[in-house]
């Protein structure tokens, strides 16, 4: 049975000006300003790079495992890891990645929280809008795919060739979808997105967003989020 959850309508990067609290100079970001009471993002990133960098790996998962490995010795309650591949699928600009969030629930213990495949940023143009001259011409939206790691879904194989070629094919089923389509709204759009993929690839739940540029004067985008389950 279906879940009802739900939809998120946003603004992304509304500019606006007003004068609050103190500049950039006016305090520190912490507490404290010692070095000891940190943690260094400089030691992050040499591990990290020694670990991953020139290294062969078998999909995205595995470097998401190394990086779980490498956070044993860090500092910290929870660890968000991206690993992405920005340019591993074409008309695709932000790419293809898979997002592990962890916590530490003793020493040297990580467990994983949750787990979700992101396709970021396709590219695409169709007809959307409900005035006169919006039903014109095509105009550009850049959608998100959001898909949660779960045993039911894509568990069993996330790592695979076949798991990257069936990422070629959701990006390519959502273009087509997209801009093939003529909407008057976003809302609309993207469940008929949310309905595809539902219906086409084995996925438990999906969750896409789609942004409009040119939908609003001071805003640089304008865009909509909704969730879709079985």
């Amino acid at each position: 049975m279906s879940t009802i959850s739900m939809d998120v309508i946003y603004l992304r990067n509304l500019q606006l000006s007003a004068v609050v609290g103190e500049d950039a100079w006016g305090r520190s970001a912490g507490n404290s300003d010692d070095v000891m009471d940190t943690f260094s993002y400089g030691r992050m990133c040499k591990d990290v790079t020694a670990a991953v960098d020139g290294k062969n790996f078998a999909g995205l998962g595995a470097i998401n495992s190394v990086v779980g490995q490498l956070a044993e010795t860090w500092a910290g309650e929870s660890l968000e890891c991206q690993a992405l591949l920005p340019k591993g699928l074409l008309r695709v600009e932000g790419g293809f990645g898979r997002n592990t969030v962890m916590r530490r629930y003793g020493p040297n213990q990580w467990r994983p929280l949750s787990s979700q495949w992101t396709v970021q940023r396709i590219k695409a143009a169709c007809i959307i809008g409900v005035n006169p001259h919006e039903r014109l011409y095509k105009q550009a939206v850049s959608i998100d795919v959001r898909v949660p790691d779960k045993e039911e879904g894509l568990e069993s194989h996330p790592s695979s060739v076949e798991n990257h070629k069936m990422w070629r094919t959701v990006a390519h089923a959502t273009l087509q979808t997209v801009e093939t389509s003529s909407f008057e709204t976003l809302e609309a759009l993207a469940a008929q997105i949310c309905a595809m993929l539902l219906e086409t690839f084995p996925f438990p739940e999906v969750t896409v967003s789609i942004e409009k540029p040119s939908a609003l004067a001071f805003v640089e985008f304008s865009g909509v989020e909704i969730t879709r389950t079985r």
